[in-house]
């Protein structure tokens, strides 16, 4: 958790593995939240061959505050 204004979280799955969904969640230990932040991206990320082998995910402040923020990812895997 800190303040950067942009984030950027890769989760990968495992070897042998491939990325069937994946998802975020943005957490500021306030409430209301008061850090506007929005998701660019909520993708996997595809490896030669069209596979997907992970989730990424960028999300950067609306407006700027020093309110301290966490971007976290997951990958749900199958294989």
């Amino acid at each position: 958790m800190n303040a950067s204004d942009s984030k950027l979280v890769i989760a990968a799955c495992p070897q042998g593995t491939f990325a069937v969904g994946g998802g975020y969640e943005v957490v500021d230990n306030t409430f209301p939240p008061a850090v506007p932040v929005v998701a660019l991206q909520n993708t996997s990320w595809l490896a030669a061959g069209g596979v997907g082998e992970g989730w990424t995910v960028h999300a950067v402040e609306r407006a700027a505050t020093d309110t301290p923020w966490k971007l976290t990812t997951w990958v749900m895997c199958a294989g």
